[in-house]
C-alpha cells in the first residue's frame, strides 16, 4: 500500500454517521471537501467535531432543504414523506455543481447521491454511496409484510425507492456498517467484491459510565418509537412479563402509528420521555440494567454500541447489526429472532433474575466497545480499505473496476 496523497469527498443531507466519518477523513488527512446540508457554524456545537471550514461546503440554498427533511420527519401527516425526499434531490443537484476534479473518492449517503455519482464517474472519480440500512428492496420487503400482519396501509416510496436501486447500481462500491445489511445486498444479487462492510463506533467522550443511583431492573430502549424498530413488540414482552421493581424506558420521538401500543400497554413503570440530547444520554443510559433493540432492521443501530459504553449487556435482534459487536451470543448481550416476543422475554427474564450476570455482561460489553469500536478504530478500518482500493485503482489505471484481494469487511469477531 503506497503513502501517496488521496483526496475524498464526503456528501450527505442530513446527519447519520456522516460528521464522524468527516471528522476520520480530516483525521487521517484525506478530506477533500465535505458538503453538508448543515451550516459551518454549527457542526462543532451538534457534532463535537472540529473540521477545517476551508473542507466544508454548505450554502443558504440547502439549509431549507435540511429543514424540510427535518420537519418532514418530525410531522408526517402535515408535510408528507415526499418533501423529505425533494430535500435530499436538491441536495444531490447543488453537491454534483460543487464536485470538481482533483478528488481520488467520492462517498456519498444513499437517496442524496445520485446526480453527484454520476458526475463523478464523468470525472473519473472511483465512487462509493453508503447505506445506513438493509437494502432498500429488503427493507421494503420486512416493512411490507409487518404492516400487513398489524392490518396497517403501507405507502411504498417508489421515487426514493428507485433512486436508491439506481445508486446501487452506478456507484462502484457501496459501504455497510453491519454484517446483516451485507448480506441484505448479497440477497438482492450485489456482488460481494463491490460491498465495504465496517461497524461503526462509539464517541467514548460522549457515552461513558456513571454510578446507578437505584436497585430497579430497567430496560432501555433508546431511538423512534415506530413499527420498523419494533416497539410494539418490546411493549409487549415486558408488560407480559410484568417483573418486579422493574422499569421500561423509551427514549426517543413517538411515532403516531405506535400510540395505539402505547396505550394498549399503558403501565406505571413504562416511561416514553421523548427525545433526550445527546449530551445528556449517557447519564440515562447508566441507570440501566440491560439495552433492549427490537427492531425489524437497520444497518447498525449506533445507539447499541453506546449503551455498552455505559456498562450495558445487549438483547438485541439479529437485523440489528447488534451480532457485530459481541464476541459470542451470551457473551456482551443476547440475539434473538426478529419478532419473537417469546425470546426477548426469556432473557429479560434472565437477566432480572440474575443480576450479577447482568453486570459481568454489561462490563464485559463496555470493555468491548473501548477496546476496538471506537470511532478512531473505524476510522483506522476504513481508511485503509480506502486506501487499498485506491492502490488498485491506480495499478489498474481506471476508477470502475471492482479491485481483488482487497479487505473490505470487519470480521465480526475482530
Amino acid at each position: 500500500m503506497t503513502d501517496r496523497p488521496m483526496h475524498i469527498t464526503l456528501s450527505c443531507a442530513g446527519a447519520f454517521h456522516a460528521f464522524n466519518l468527516a471528522d476520520q477523513l480530516e483525521r487521517h488527512g484525506v478530506l477533500g471537501a465535505f458538503f453538508t446540508t448543515y451550516p459551518k457554524g454549527y457542526i462543532e456545537k451538534r457534532f463535537r467535531v472540529k473540521l477545517d471550514p476551508r473542507h466544508v461546503r454548505s450554502s443558504l440554498l440547502v439549509y431549507p432543504s435540511e429543514l424540510v427533511s427535518r420537519a418532514a420527519a418530525r410531522f408526517p401527516r402535515l408535510i408528507g414523506a415526499d418533501a423529505t425526499s425533494l430535500a435530499r434531490v436538491v441536495h444531490d443537484y447543488v453537491a454534483a455543481r460543487w464536485l470538481r476534479s482533483g478528488t481520488d473518492i467520492f462517498v456519498g449517503w444513499s437517496g442524496c447521491s445520485l446526480a453527484t455519482i454520476r458526475r463523478a464517474k464523468s470525472l473519473g472519480i472511483t465512487t462509493v454511496v453508503v447505506r445506513g440500512s438493509a437494502h432498500i428492496e429488503e427493507q421494503m420487503r420486512i416493512l411490507e409484510a409487518e404492516y400487513a400482519k398489524l392490518g396497517v396501509p403501507f405507502v411504498r416510496p417508489e421515487g426514493a425507492i428507485q433512486r436508491e436501486l439506481a445508486e446501487y447500481q452506478e456507484a462502484d462500491f457501496i459501504q455497510t456498517n453491519s454484517t446483516f445489511a451485507r448480506r441484505s445486498f448479497i440477497a438482492q444479487g450485489v456482488s460481494p467484491e463491490r460491498i465495504i462492510m465496517h461497524p461503526t463506533g462509539v464517541d467514548l467522550r460522549s457515552f461513558r459510565q456513571v454510578s446507578k443511583t437505584d436497585d430497579l431492573f430497567r430496560v432501555i430502549y433508546v431511538g423512534g418509537l415506530n413499527f420498523q424498530k419494533g416497539t410494539h413488540y418490546l411493549l409487549q414482552a415486558f408488560s407480559e412479563l410484568a417483573l418486579p421493581k422493574s422499569e421500561l424506558l423509551l427514549i426517543g420521538g413517538i411515532s403516531e402509528e405506535i400510540r395505539p401500543w402505547l396505550s394498549r400497554y399503558h403501565a406505571s413503570n413504562v416511561k416514553a420521555v421523548g427525545y433526550i440530547p445527546q449530551a445528556q444520554l449517557y447519564q440515562h443510559l447508566s441507570q440501566g440494567s440491560v439495552f433492549a433493540m427490537p427492531s425489524l432492521q437497520e444497518g447498525l443501530a449506533t445507539v447499541q454500541a453506546q449503551a455498552m459504553a455505559c456498562g450495558l449487556p445487549l438483547v438485541c435482534t439479529a437485523n440489528t447489526g447488534g451480532e457485530d459487536f459481541l464476541t459470542a451470543n451470551g457473551t456482551e448481550g443476547f440475539v434473538v429472532p426478529v419478532g419473537d416476543v417469546e425470546a426477548f422475554k426469556e432473557k429479560l427474564a434472565m437477566l432480572h433474575r440474575l443480576p450479577a450476570l447482568a453486570r459481568d455482561m454489561g462490563q464485559a460489553a463496555k470493555s468491548r466497545v473501548t477496546t476496538g469500536f471506537t470511532w478512531d478504530h473505524y476510522g483506522d478500518r476504513l481508511l485503509a480499505t480506502y486506501r487499498q482500493i485506491q492502490d488498485d485503482r491506480l495499478k489498474r489505471g481506471t476508477s470502475s473496476a471492482s479491485p481483488r484481494g482487497v479487505s473490505r469487511q470487519t470480521p465480526s469477531n475482530q
